[in-house]
């Protein structure tokens, strides 16, 4: 095989790597199973979730995934492509209005 095809899949293959790895960790990751929004990892309220699951209801949501990422020293929502551009829009409003800010993943495991 030519080297310079194998620098260049080398190269790649770091750089790929290395994006992966320097995405931010999720503050929080909620799953949506049978229309119902449950934390799978991080803390959130139940208020949140009730949200999530009022949303979700009403747009025949049944599956998805939310993730809070640090965007700064606010938290920015993410979400899975069963989520339609409205429903991402309204949950992002409620989030400006009732959602928290970044707490750093060490605090969190001193509690």
């Amino acid at each position: 095989m030519d080297p310079l095809i194998i620098g260049v899949l080398i190269v790649t293959l770091v750089v790929g790597w290395l994006l992966y790895k320097s995405k931010p960790a999720a503050q929080f990751v909620v799953e949506i199973q049978a229309g119902v929004a449950r934390a799978k990892d991080g803390k959130v309220t139940e208020a949140f979730l009730n949200e999530l699951t009022e949303q979700c209801r009403e747009a025949g949501i049944r599956t998805g995934e939310v993730r809070g990422l640090p965007r700064g020293p606010r938290i920015g929502l993410w979400f899975s492509p069963e989520f339609p551009a409205e429903v991402c829009q309204r949950l992002r409003n409620w989030w400006g209005m009732n959602g928290w800010l970044v707490v750093p993943r060490s605090s969190q495991r001193r509690k």
